[in-house]
Formats: C-alpha cells, structure tokens, sequence
C-alpha cells in the first residue's frame, strides 16, 4: 500500500517483484479485489468488504483519531505561526490521510486544499491564499 503511485514508482514496485500494489487513498473494495487477485487459486475466498468490516474497531479508530485532534492542532498551529512549511505539509499530508480514511471529509478536503497550496508555483508560494484555509483547518480541529 503506498501513497507512490506515479507509473514510473509501479514499474519499480513490480521490478522488484510485488504481485500487485493499492495506492491510497482505497476504497474497500478495491483493497479486496486486490487481495484477491494476488492470491487466485491459491485459496478459496470469504472475502467482501462486508466481511472485514467491524463496525466496533472502525469506531474505535475513530475515535482514537479525534483524541489525536489535538495534538494536530498544535503541531499545525505551531508550524504555521513559526512558517515552518515543511512540517506544516507533512502534518497536513498525515492528517488529510488519517481524515480521509476515517470519515472525517470536511477535514480531509481542507487538508488537500492547503497541501495544494504549499506546491510552489513559479517559486513560490501564496501564503495569503492558503491563510483562510490553515485557519479553517485550525477552527475544525478546536471543535
């Protein structure tokens, strides 16, 4: 599973003998059909999305990741009071992930909007566009 998934990065994974790779973000169904391709005959599969489903660990990894919002908050606020924009990306890149995995869209969306915005553009980068959205992103993270 792997964020990389440029077609020169597959080629690599593949050269160097994967069967298959998943590029995040996944749907469900993906990931299963996937599995499920690699392993062919080599065993009869129960396998659905229903059936790896466990609505009590997705609502615990739910909720472990809003007690996490916190510690999102200060390390987002604190790089973007200090402009450390480097860390300012990874923080937002983890958590837009996290969101997007666990249901939280509205924070996940925010978070591909400022990752977007910290891309230069002809060697720079407009602070000002990405302000409102680092602030909004800060405001959800509170709530």
């Amino acid at each position: 599973m792997t964020a990389n998934v440029m077609s020169d990065d597959v080629e690599r994974y593949k050269a160097a003998g994967f069967d298959d790779y998943i590029g995040k973000p996944f749907e469900l169904q993906q990931f299963v059909d996937t599995v499920a391709r690699c392993l062919g005959d080599k065993q009869t599969l129960a396998l659905t999305p229903e059936s790896l489903q466990d609505n009590a660990a997705e609502t615990d990894l739910k909720a472990m990741l809003k007690q996490r919002f916190p510690d999102y908050l200060q390390s987002i606020e604190s790089s973007w009071r200090e402009m450390n924009l480097g860390l300012l990306k990874h923080e937002v890149h983890q958590l837009k992930g996290a969101a997007l995995l666990f249901e939280f869209p509205v924070i996940g969306d925010v978070c591909r909007d400022i990752e977007a915005g910290l891309v230069p553009r002809d060697g720079q980068i407009n602070i000002a566009a990405i302000a409102p959205k680092v602030e909004a992103l800060l405001a959800l993270l509170q709530d």
